[in-house]
């Protein structure tokens, strides 16, 4: 084997890696719909998608209340923002970056905390929902750190 170059996965490291991403594309999704929520209430549609963010549900009462352009302006900047930031959760995550995971993981929950604040709780269910997919991702991460490098100290990733 040349250096640098990294010997093959066997079977369980396989099977943690595949989980690992399956687990990190939640994040992709969250973006996606977000992405999609954001458009439509940009445009004037009231339909949405409850995966979506919360924040994109107190955007749109905020510009509802104040009726400003200004203040939409900011919340779809803010939204893009965030967007941008599952995103990059999840191109990390996907590699098995505990710190990308955990990041995701604080940020959405923190997400359905606003979607409990404005008493969305189908909102709320489906979050939690995708947060156990996520975290169940985060465990697979885990254990294809441990197994990709057992001296790995707990906490640490792997470095690609």
């Amino acid at each position: 084997m040349a250096y640098g170059q990294q010997k093959p996965l066997d079977e369980e490291q396989s099977r943690y890696l595949r989980r690992t991403q399956q687990g990190a594309n939640w994040f992709f999704w969250i973006a996606i719909i977000s992405l999609i929520n954001i458009i439509f209430f940009l445009t004037g549609e009231t339909l949405s998608f409850v995966i979506g963010l919360g924040v994109t549900s107190m955007s749109v009462l905020l510009t509802q209340y104040y009726d400003s352009a200004s203040i939409t302006i900011l919340v779809a900047l803010i939204t893009f923002i965030l967007l941008a930031v599952f995103a990059l959760c999840g191109f990390y995550a996907r590699k098995g970056n505990m710190k990308a995971f955990t990041a995701g993981v604080a940020l959405y929950s923190a997400d359905a905390v606003l979607l409990a604040l404005i008493g969305d709780w189908m909102g709320i269910g489906f979050h939690v929902l995708v947060l156990i997919f996520i975290l169940m991702g985060m465990d697979a991460a885990r254990k294809y750190n441990s197994l990709k490098n057992p001296f790995n100290t707990p906490g640490s990733d792997i470095q690609y």
